[in-house]
């Protein structure tokens, strides 16, 4: 079967927003941000109760760190993956030269011997054995050939041949997720 589409910057931020989601190592670090002002206050709180003892000032640094945690992990954990995903846009799209290869009309050909994808620059075989896991949600398929990059199928640009797509890939590959 042979699909054509035309890849965007909406479908690799789909990606984007979809692996970052995902990722453990994202999480820890999104963990870490949230909790890293909040344990310096408390530190900083406990340094002047060490060294001042609890004063009515003290109590007033304490009630003010205690607000700015809670403001700070609720802005912070709302705001950092969505402060990620436009950053890694802004990139995408301020470097539109470079990234030619990404955006674009491809065509893939999947059989049995593999996922054949050509763009107007570039041309490459994948065999169904390299591909880890797919991950199908509404509106993408996404083809997992390492635990960061993924071939990424727009089902919306390609309505017609989903059922033929969903056949050839349960018969291919072992790990199939649905979200």
């Amino acid at each position: 079967m042979t699909i054509t589409f035309d890849f965007d910057i909406d479908d690799t931020m789909a990606f984007q927003e979809h692996f970052l989601s995902n990722f453990k190592q994202f999480k820890r670090t999104r963990i870490f941000v949230t909790l890293l002002l909040p344990v310096m206050l408390v530190l900083l709180f406990l340094y002047y109760y060490v060294h001042d003892g609890m004063t009515t000032k003290l109590i007033g640094f304490g009630i003010f760190f205690v607000v700015m945690a809670i403001v700070w992990m609720l802005i912070i954990w709302k705001s950092f993956k969505k402060r990620t995903l436009a950053r890694t846009r802004k990139l995408l799209l301020k470097n539109d030269k470079d990234n030619s290869i990404v955006f674009g009309v491809r065509e893939m050909t999947l059989n049995d011997e593999g996922i054949f994808v050509k763009t107007p620059k570039s041309e490459a075989l994948t065999k169904w054995i390299a591909v880890l896991k797919v991950v199908k949600d509404v509106n993408h398929y996404y083809l997992y050939i390492t635990s960061m990059n993924a071939f990424v199928i727009p089902l919306r640009k390609i309505e017609d041949s989903v059922n033929e797509l969903d056949s050839m890939i349960e018969k291919h590959v072992a790990n199939v997720v649905s979200c």
